[in-house]
């Protein structure tokens, strides 16, 4: 994966929700919703705040100095958001990334692989809700 790189939550396209240690997420282009699990949960969060990839990496690396598959389920995890258009790639970002993540801490107690599960038994219900067609004076607008 390219060096550096900063991806960004597609906030134009999705709506999601935390919950316990999972997060659900829904394109509303698309209809498509997931769920978010693992040390997804935890980098989907660094992902909103725009953090480098490559500090994510190493803060994980560092707590869990046996695990060898990190850089590649990072790599992986990020493509698949990037694929389903739940994020973006943007041209920076922080440049103190390195510093912040280093202080962060982890309730995990194990790794675990970053997992996106995608559903689309509910797509076409989701791509029917009136809501998408919302415009400035709300819904349903007066004729």
């Amino acid at each position: 994966m390219k060096e550096n790189l900063t991806i960004t939550l597609n906030n134009n396209d999705i709506v999601f929700e935390k919950f316990d240690k999972e997060i659900v997420a829904i394109n509303l282009k698309t209809g498509i919703y997931y769920s978010i699990s693992g040390a997804g949960f935890f980098i989907w969060g660094l992902i909103e705040d725009n953090f480098k990839i490559e500090s994510v990496k190493e803060f994980y690396k560092k707590k869990y100095k046996e695990e060898k598959n990190i850089d590649n389920d990072i790599d992986d995890f990020v493509k698949e958001l990037i694929l389903e258009k739940l994020a973006v790639s943007v041209s920076n970002g922080h440049s103190e990334s390195n510093e912040i993540v280093k202080n962060l801490t982890l309730t995990e107690v194990k790794y675990e692989k970053p997992e996106l599960e995608k559903y689309t038994d509910q797509q076409e219900l989701l791509l029917l809700d009136p809501i998408h067609e919302v415009n400035e004076f709300g819904w349903p607008e007066k004729k």
